[in-house]
């Protein structure tokens, strides 16, 4: 087959490495995901959406029959969903049957006594239309005891005119040349706070309507923090317009890119566990990293196994002021080699 490819044109020859990719996908991934999607074949074969991996992944059973945990440590995307988009589509709508997505305009009563405290960080108005979309979702929220707290780090407040009355909203100074910084946000967030409950949440991730409300079910009073997406599902710009334009809410019939294990995104804690690990590390800076130290961290607790939930991670243009500086590597890189009991005791975050 090889040699056969060699004397090929090369037009030839790139079709014939994709029919054999696809064939391999076929062989090893394929044939689960058309037993998870049909719901008859997942009852017999015993594969749930949860239960999708690539060849090389492990899975094993979370904290709950319903949930799986990808015993691999970086975070990956599924094959069978990058050489067949439309299976990530479907794989999307199957998924949000059992967890529906909903987008509503109207802000939730202002609750006395909150059990969730929601923390999205935010900067950059290119991004105020994913913003706004991620809002909505948040006020679709099926759990109604929660309070959201917007905090801007950049040069100017830009976003206090686009957070609704009853939406908390702090503007952090940040100075001419200085980094974005995530961690100082949640920090900020995090101080501010009056629920038990946490919810860390980037300002481009969709999330169910019984998102929050699936989290306490878990969380109890047993665990002090858990990850609840399995899969985030990252639509074309094309379809993430369409998807926060549309009413009801229009899923993409084709998502070529479905990520697991991300470190990021969207994480639970209790306000006490949050404090208790040192809350964020603001000396992170940029991008990345913060995320893996964050999670390291909050998994010496006592942490809920398993992810059972879809996001939709909403397109936005890539923002090239986040790279990180070769100093920011090697800090991060330093940090990450650390012990996550060392790194706890080395952050000085006061309680509030």
């Amino acid at each position: 087959m090889s040699s056969l490819l060699t004397h090929c044109p090369s037009r030839l020859r790139a079709r014939a490495v994709q029919l054999r990719g696809a064939l391999g996908c076929w062989l090893h991934e394929r044939w689960r995901a058309e037993c998870a999607l049909h719901p008859a074949l997942s009852k017999a074969t015993s594969i749930p959406w949860v239960g999708l991996c690539n060849r090389s992944e492990e899975l094993r059973v979370g904290s709950s029959p319903d949930c799986r945990s990808c015993c691999w440590e970086h975070s990956s995307t599924l094959t069978v969903a990058r050489v067949f988009p439309r299976t990530g589509g479907r794989l999307l709508d199957v998924a949000a049957r059992q967890w529906p997505f909903a987008l509503c305009s109207d802000v939730p009563p202002a609750c006395a006594t909150p059990l969730f405290s929601v923390i999205v960080p935010v900067a950059g108005r290119d991004r105020i239309p994913q913003f706004e979309a991620v809002l909505k979702g948040l006020f679709a929220q099926s759990l109604r005891q929660f309070e959201v707290i917007i905090v801007e780090h950049s040069s100017a407040p830009e976003y206090a005119a686009h957070c609704p009355r009853g939406v908390r909203y702090i503007h952090l100074q940040r100075g001419a040349g200085d980094a974005f910084n995530k961690s100082r946000a949640f920090n900020t967030g995090a101080r501010s706070a009056a629920g038990r409950l946490l919810l860390l949440h980037d300002a481009d991730v969709l999330v169910p309507l019984d998102y929050l409300r699936s989290i306490v079910e878990r969380l109890q009073d047993r665990y002090d923090g858990l990850k609840p997406v399995r899969f985030i599902f990252y639509p074309s710009a094309v379809d993430s317009t369409e998807t926060i334009q549309s009413s009801p809410v229009r899923l993409p019939r084709q998502v070529a890119r479905v990520e697991q294990n991300n470190p990021g995104i969207s994480t639970a804690a209790t306000r006490a566990a949050y404090w208790a690990i040192g809350g964020h590390d603001e000396r992170f800076e940029e991008r990345g990293g913060d995320d893996n130290d964050f999670l390291d961290r909050l998994k010496t607790t006592r942490f809920f196994d398993g992810g059972f939930l879809p996001a939709i991670h909403l397109w936005h243009p890539t923002d090239p002021t986040l790279e990180n500086s070769p100093r920011m590597k090697a800090f991060k890189s330093a940090q990450l080699r650390k012990p996550a009991s060392l790194r706890i005791a080395e952050l000085t975050v006061p309680h509030p």
